[in-house]
């Protein structure tokens, strides 16, 4: 054969390296790439340093592979089946290659904080399971999802609580060493108590790191067994944590506490019996003898009682505290004269075969190392009565609810059982009888519950316990609970009106966080909640539909309205209207077009002005026209001594004579004084250039109604024979400008 030319074979392996490669590229930018990406060519992506590092490695290794490599040197370090680097058999996939290659990364990273635990760097071992080992782990858990494997799924799961466990030891073993060294100073120092107060929560951590120990070592069993990491030296460096646990535990205990003597006598039954003696040697001579007494059988209505006595060389200890624990469980008793007595009734505690245990707690500072005893229990269930002594029988919203009664058992009163009321599904309180049986709930009658007959439910105990599930049931009427609301309304502008009110119920308690639909008019309503308090506050537009041009300055009546449309609870649905006032504005054409009306009648009035001035002359000194009083001499340039709301009370009184040019008149001068006052105005500008200059400074309502009053002002004053306004618009006017001037 030509040396140009492939054989079949040769053209199979290249053509499948190819394609291993590709399919390789395909899944290292799915680990890589954020989740949810769907296309290769539309989302770009950028590859961690670890995922780069990942995809050489293993595109070489699948070179390799195809190159023509046909090594078979098996893996030895485990049992598994996976290989990695140039013995990956051509049949391999791809998702198997990754994996392979991240369960390598993730190892090394697990080893390399092994080894930092066994020389006590315990920073270093941290890190080691930071940053990059995360990433890692998610990208294993990527890959393992779309492998057809189950078991992948099952390592990524043991990957992370192997990782998880390891970081917990790390943690346990770095607060013995400063517990130790805590510890060690303490006796340096001759300070016993509190050595011994170290002591004990050095026990305990230590006990806690075996216990960790002990299940990080089954994790990596299953790793070494399922992976192709090597947990060889894992398991052997956990084996030597452990060892130097137990001998600090040993150290601490031997230096710190007084050895003891455990004797306890179990009696089962009335014809069996068993003793335990368990002794350990320490340093000092001291020991310390606990014995007890106990039945094996309990119920609700038959405690297990502990009796017994403590010593210390023969000698009863004088104080001191014994628990008795079973389940979840506890009673503790006090020595006296060195003996105690205990019985616990086993109400949470699931029947059947049981552990009891009673141990010794000695103070934080005692020299004395606990002590305990387990007791095999035999729990038996008992189903309970529930007598109800009195109910409510009726309520509606915001009412109290009481239901009081007792739990009992073979006429034994039963203590701590749980008790739930509910009233149909809402669940109304849940507490627990007391040292005679008896319970009381009491509760606000709540508004989700509807009007109508309910069922009171009293629920005794609950499942898995030795107090069987009991329930009874009692009825309930609810009456309806009448509702009342409150409105407000207040004009802001020709636009917009403000709406405030409250939801109560008749007697005055708040409804919060209720729906009320607010509406002007016809126009369709807006829906806004109650705040804690029951109040409500809306901005609404008003109808576009009115025509302000047709009557400005003349005020009609709008109709607001409120509802609370009760669902899904006793509380009565209510309807509540408010009358709003409104006075609508000139349109901008009839505006435009006053702007040239007004001119002219500056203009006409002028004319007539000097024509009279020019027919008498001498009525420029007559009596009647130098009369402050008169209706004629009020202009804006007068009345410069007074206050505006001075000008305001006269403007009151022009009302009440039936003057009505003069009250406007009046009104504007008032108005005038107030801004000029205010605003630090020229009092020779005019009243058009007054309104223009404070066209920045007043709010939009403010300078609408200084426009309708300096028009009205207008009208009145250069007017040869003014249209005398409506009083109810005199009325307004006067209202409005009230609300101007504090």
């Amino acid at each position: 054969m030509p040396a140009d030319c492939l054989s079949v074979s040769d053209w199979m392996s290249v053509t499948r390296g190819v394609a291993v490669v590709l399919g390789m590229l395909l899944v290292i930018h799915a680990v890589a790439a954020p989740v949810g990406a769907t296309a290769l060519a539309d989302t770009p992506t950028t590859l961690s340093s670890e995922a780069e590092e990942l995809m050489s490695v293993s595109a070489g290794a699948l070179a390799q592979t195809t190159s023509g490599n046909t090594s078979n040197t098996s893996n030895t370090s485990n049992t598994s089946d996976r290989h990695v680097g140039p013995d990956l058999p051509a049949s391999e996939s791809t998702e198997t290659v990754v994996l392979s290659e991240l369960e390598a990364r993730i190892g090394s990273r697990l080893i390399n904080s092994s080894d930092a635990v066994e020389a006590r760097q315990f920073d270093a071992a941290e890190a080691e399971l930071q940053g990059n080992t995360a990433e890692l782990l998610r990208q294993y858990e990527q890959v393992a999802a779309g492998s057809d494997s189950p078991t992948d799924d099952e390592v990524a799961r043991e990957l992370n609580l192997t990782v998880q466990q390891q970081r917990k030891l790390i943690d346990t073993a770095r607060n013995a060493r400063a517990n130790y060294s805590e510890y060690q100073l303490a006796r340096a120092n001759g300070n016993e108590s509190r050595a011994r107060e170290i002591a004990r929560d050095l026990l305990q951590s230590a006990a806690e790191g075996n216990e960790t120990a002990a299940e990080l070592a089954e994790r990596y069993e299953k790793l070494g067994n399922s992976t192709d990491i090597n947990t060889t030296e894992l398991k052997r460096n956990l084996n030597r944590a452990q060892d130097r646990l137990t001998e600090l535990q040993e150290t601490v205990r031997n230096e710190t506490f007084v050895s003891t003597n455990l004797t306890v006598n179990t009696t089962a039954s009335a014809s069996t019996s068993t003793n335990l003696t368990v002794n350990t040697t320490a340093a000092a001579s001291t020991s310390t003898n606990l014995t007890v007494n106990a039945t094996a059988v309990a119920s609700p209505t038959r405690p297990l009682r502990v009796h017994g006595q403590l010593s210390a060389n023969t000698t009863g200890l004088p104080n001191g505290t014994i628990e008795l624990v079973l389940g979840d469980q506890v009673v503790q008793t006090t020595l006296e004269n060195a003996t105690f007595n205990a019985s616990l009734r086993p109400i949470t505690v699931a029947p059947g075969n049981r552990t009891a245990t009673v141990r010794f707690v000695p103070a934080p500072t005692s020299k004395y190392e606990s002590v305990r005893h387990q007791i095999d229990v035999r729990v038996s269930a008992v189903t309970p009565s529930v007598t109800i002594h009195s109910a409510t029988r009726s309520a509606q919203f915001n009412d109290t609810v009481v239901v009081h009664g007792h739990v009992s058992a073979n006429n034994t009163s039963l203590a701590a059982v749980p008790v739930q009321v509910t009233i149909d599904e809402t669940r109304i309180g849940t507490v627990r009888t007391n040292s005679t049986g008896e319970f009381t709930v009491r509760k606000r009658f709540p508004a989700s519950i509807p009007n109508g007959t309910r069922t009171i439910t009293v629920a005794v105990s609950q499942m898995n316990t030795s107090v069987r599930q009991t329930t009874h049931e009692q009825s309930l009427h609810v009456d309806p609970t009448p509702t009342q609301l409150t409105l407000t309304t207040t004009q802001q502008n020709q636009t917009v009106v403000t709406v405030s009110g409250r939801l109560t119920t008749t007697t005055g308690t708040a409804l919060p966080d209720r729906p009320v639909a607010l509406s002007v008019g016809d126009s369709a309503s807006v829906t806004v909640r109650t705040d804690e308090d029951g109040r409500i506050n809306a901005t609404l537009s008003l109808p576009t539909g009115l025509d302000s041009s047709s009557l400005p300055f003349v005020s009609t009546q709008l109709t607001v309205t409120g509802q609370y449309a009760a669902s899904g609870t006793n509380l009565q649905s209510i309807t509540q209207t408010a009358t709003l006032t409104y006075t609508p504005p000139p349109s901008q054409s009839l505006r435009h077009t006053g702007y040239a009306g007004l001119a002219v009648l500056v203009l006409s009035g002028a004319v007539v002005a000097w024509r009279r001035r020019a027919a008498t002359p001498d009525a420029l000194n007559s009596d009647s026209s130098a009369t402050t009083n008169s209706d004629s001499a009020i202009t804006a340039d007068v009345l410069t001594d007074l206050s505006p709301s001075a000008i305001l009370d006269r403007a009151r009184t022009a009302q009440t004579d039936g003057r009505t040019t003069a009250a406007v008149r009046l009104s504007y001068v008032a108005l005038r004084h107030e801004y000029v006052d205010t605003f630090d105005l020229n009092p020779a500008l005019t009243h058009w250039e007054l309104y223009r200059t404070l066209d920045t400074e007043l709010d939009p309502s403010a300078h609408e109604f200084l426009y309708e009053l300096t028009a009205a002002y207008e009208r009145a004053t250069y007017t040869e024979r003014p249209e005398p306004l409506p009083d109810s618009d005199i009325e307004t006017i006067l209202t409005r400008l009230e609300d101007q001037i504090d």
